[in-house]
């Protein structure tokens, strides 16, 4: 054993494993199942938001048959959660459960 607290140890190749580890496939598998996890959190908390959308509608059909022209018809739609909040929460905190394991 020698004498001290510091060791003169030489390691060979080291910097060429470390190198290495970026092109491990275990490792960019768990990078990629953590950035899925992360994504699976933001589509829950999403999920909980209401939307609004645009809808432009017309028919395919050129004229009925008296000969008038198809309208366009144009309607806002919004949809409103209908999971309550605390469900939602509930959703968000396991997936980011799941992306802290990940």
């Amino acid at each position: 054993m020698p004498v001290g607290k510091r060791w003169q140890l030489q390691l060979e190749g080291f910097d060429d494993a470390v190198a290495a580890l970026a092109q491990n496939p275990a490792i960019a598998q768990a990078n990629a199942e953590a950035a899925a996890a992360k994504l699976s959190a933001q589509s829950v908390r999403a999920e909980s938001l209401p939307k609004l959308n645009w809808v432009i509608n017309k028919t395919t059909a050129s004229s009925d048959v008296f000969g008038n022209r198809q309208p366009w018809s144009t309607m806002l739609l919004a949809v409103l959660d209908t999971i309550p909040g605390w469900l939602a929460a509930r959703c968000f905190g396991a997936g980011f459960v799941k992306q802290r394991q990940a």
